[in-house]
């Protein structure tokens, strides 16, 4: 290939003209050519056999190549020269090699579902280089009296272009295919139109760079073949070829179509089949309306096909069983994962609502967008409640209906890991009715069940909901209260106060059949930390505890360790003294001086307790109690009045003193009155609030 600037251009260049109809046809077979190309190249990736794909791969490379060799001499037919022109045979038909290797190239690309940029990039390059190839050999096949150079910047030019618009029309081709192995018309026709032009414009730029001049030393164009008898030969192979290249693709589609109608025939039979059966089936669209329901959804929820069209899904929820968080979750997995399986609640046309085995699939469509949601539920009621049965039977005594020994022992193990774990105790009472064979004997088994079943709800009443009360068996409950309280003080208090409020209801008489009765019980009582003792450990020592209030006369309580005992009962104790302390002058104050420069400025008051039961108390051992029991309020205003008098006393033996402190408890500023009677007081005493 010689190359030549153009500022060296002789005078005796050879002027071209262009047949333009022939210039026309040559675009149009390029851009047909790309368009069989791209239908092959479906074929190719249709096809699943090795062998089978191979031979479109070889049919496909030859009808491309087949094609841009034609748009190459057809251009070249439509140059007309002031010179005969033929052409060697044997270059002439050596020049589609060229073609059909680059052809081969792209159609190694075609047959990929998903090329890389660097693979589209490299296939562009090669394709613009193929023909520059093709038309460089063709054009050595020319026959004429003329030499022929190049402009070399000008057939570069013609690479640039064609290697920009090939890459663009492949790209193109492949962004428009969605999902294997649907055809886009759409999408062939704008990738055959730009690659047509990718082809036809390295051709036109080329015959732009290339230079014809005469000359007596150029080619002689008697040998070789006259256009007139190339381009019909040219014509008739193109024209055949392309019409079994379009023929063939379609004949494939036709019977696939034909094919893929059957199945979807027999897939509508069978999903007309499945629609009927006996499962409750309901059809949803995309925005979650209704489209259809089944003849089993409308035995099963009582509306029709006409009641519900159109209506949102959740017209047919529950909305009560399920909140906001749970239908969101619920769409949310579908979203994800394209289903959701479980249990629903559903509400009938009456009103009824029932529980349902409930599975949701989205149907999405070749572009994996969702369509359609597909619904199957079956009503579960029956299982439920024979789950529910089982579960009573299993863990709740079946005449008070409270919790069994089964769960009781269950839910004590929860409580123990819960003490342990967060370092805190909890209280166990075992109680036994005193005295309950003698009006089981009397008056019957039956007057006695329902004197168990008043017990139980007496009992239940009296507890949170984070306790439990439970029947072990015959009169025998246990009370689990759980693990709070952070020390045993607290504790020990929680367990007395819950045991007098036992013994002060059962205490109360029962009415049951005519009959009035009482009964009392006996009560024993230990705590637990999750640490010292296992479930059955604690039911024993509380169990032993109960006995001993048995032996103690009965209507009473037990602690199971003596010192917790002891510690109660003493408590008690300093509660029944504190009730008369007041009463008996039991009571009296102290008051320490407040001095700066050897004068007295203040005082402070200060309570202490001298029992004729217990001797001098310590305020710590009495404050808390005197708070729990409510003492507080009589005491402290007793505080206050006894030291208004102190005031008005020391001031007429001449010993003022500018204020008295009072320590005033927190229970007392949670009073309502506090203030306003604290204002009285000091009225009344006639001393003035600024001394207190």
């Amino acid at each position: 290939m010689d190359f030549i600037e153009p500022l060296h251009l002789s005078a005796n260049v050879l002027t071209k003209h262009y047949n333009y109809y022939l210039v026309i046809l040559s675009v149009i077979i390029a851009v047909l050519a790309s368009y069989i190309a791209f239908g092959i190249a479906e074929r190719v990736r249709a096809t699943v056999i090795t062998t089978h794909r191979l031979l479109w791969v070889i049919f496909g490379s030859i009808s491309m190549g087949i094609g841009v060799w034609s748009t190459h001499f057809i251009g070249i037919l439509a140059l007309s020269l002031p010179l005969p022109i033929n052409y060697d045979p044997n270059l002439t038909m050596l020049s589609v090699i060229p073609a059909l290797l680059m052809s081969g190239i792209v159609y190694w690309l075609l047959s990929q579902h998903k090329p890389s940029t660097q693979k589209l990039i490299a296939s562009g390059l090669l394709l613009a280089l193929g023909i520059i190839a093709m038309y460089h050999v063709g054009m050595l096949a020319i026959r004429l009296q003329a030499n022929i150079v190049y402009l070399k910047a000008t057939l570069s030019f013609s690479i640039i272009i064609g290697f920009l618009l090939a890459t663009t029309a492949l790209k193109i081709n492949f962004n428009f295919i969605k999902n294997y192995p649907i055809v886009s018309p759409k999408r062939q026709f704008i990738s055959a139109v730009i690659l047509g032009l990718a082809i036809s414009s390295i051709h036109y730029i080329a015959m732009l760079a290339t230079v014809f001049t005469s000359t007596d030393t150029g080619s002689t164009a008697s040998t070789g073949i006259n256009a007139t008898v190339l381009s019909p030969i040219i014509a008739i192979i193109t024209f055949l070829l392309f019409s079994i290249a379009l023929i063939l693709p379609t004949l494939f589609r036709q019977k696939e179509m034909m094919q893929q109608l059957k199945l979807n025939e027999n897939a509508l039979k069978v999903s007309a089949t499945v629609f009927q059966a006996h499962e409750a089936i309901m059809l949803i669209d995309s925005h979650r309306k209704i489209i259809h329901v089944n003849q089993a959804f409308s035995d099963s929820m009582g509306y029709t096909d006409t009641d519900l069209s159109g209506a949102p899904v959740s017209f047919v929820y529950d909305k009560q069983q399920h909140d906001n968080s749970f239908y969101e979750s619920y769409w949310d997995d579908i979203r994800q994962h394209g289903k959701w399986s479980g249990e629903f609640w559903n509400r009938k046309k009456n009103g009824d609502t029932f529980a349902t085995r409930h599975t949701i699939t989205a149907v999405s469509d070749e572009q994996n967008k969702v369509t359609h949601y597909v619904v199957f539920f079956s009503d579960i009621t029956n299982e439920k409640l024979a789950d529910k049965k089982v579960e009573q039977l299993a863990y709740f005594d079946p005449l008070t209906e409270m919790p069994n020994r089964r769960l009781l022992h269950q839910r004590l193990e929860h409580e123990l890991s819960i003490a342990k774990r967060y370092h805190r105790i909890g209280v166990l009472l075992f109680l036994d009715l005193d005295r309950f064979k003698n009006i089981n004997d009397s008056l019957g088994p039956s007057i006695g069940d329902d004197l168990l079943i008043q017990t139980a709800v007496r009992l239940q009443s009296l507890l949170r909901e984070t306790d439990t009360a439970g029947r072990l068996g015959g009169d025998e409950f246990v009370i689990l209260i759980s693990a709070q309280d952070d020390n045993q003080a607290k504790a020990l208090n929680t367990a007395r106060n819950i045991a007098e409020k036992i013994i002060q209801t059962i205490n109360t008489p029962y009415s049951v059949d005519k009959h009035e009765l009482n009964i009392s019980t006996s009560i024993g009582i230990t705590l637990f930390n999750g640490i010292d003792a296992t479930g059955e450990e604690l039911i024993q020592k509380a169990d032993t505890a109960m006995y001993q209030a048995k032996a103690a006369g009965r209507n009473t309580y037990c602690f199971y360790e003596q010192s917790m005992q002891e510690s109660v009962d003493m408590r008690m104790l300093t509660e029944t003294c504190l009730r008369t302390a007041i009463r008996d002058s039991e009571l009296f104050l102290l008051f320490q001086p407040q001095v700066s420069n050897k004068k007295i400025i203040g005082t402070e008051a200060l309570l202490r307790w001298k029992s004729s039961d217990l001797g001098n108390v310590a305020l710590a051992d009495f404050m808390p109690v005197a708070e729990e029991t409510g003492l507080i309020k009589p005491i402290g205003q007793w505080v206050i009045e006894t030291v208004c008098d102190q005031i008005n006393q020391l001031d007429e033996l001449g010993l003022t003193i500018p204020t008295i402190s009072i320590n005033i408890s927190a229970k007392q500023f949670l009073q309502n009155d506090f203030i306003s009677t604290l204002i009285d007081t000091t009225e009344q005493k006639k001393v003035k609030p600024n001394r207190l």
